[in-house]
């Protein structure tokens, strides 16, 4: 049950991959940037949600990390 981008289905394993990496994306240090706090890059997802992410994928992610005490606010 993935989420339709076009005119095709996103598998759910490839919607959870992209909130993952982008999430990974977002907290990492880059050479030309700072990482963002997790807490900033789950708003970001989130904003995304629906949109650019599979709405569904974003909610358990964030609570699977939140249940751990690195990840919150």
């Amino acid at each position: 049950m993935g989420r339709s981008v076009g005119e095709k289905e996103v598998p759910l394993g490839a919607a959870i991959i992209a909130v993952a990496d982008a999430f990974d994306a977002m907290i990492t240090d880059r050479p030309y940037r700072a990482g963002m706090q997790p807490w900033q890059a789950f708003e970001q997802l989130e904003k995304g949600a629906g949109k650019q992410f599979h709405p569904g994928a974003v909610k358990a992610f964030k609570k699977i990390l939140t249940s751990k005490q690195k990840y919150r606010r």
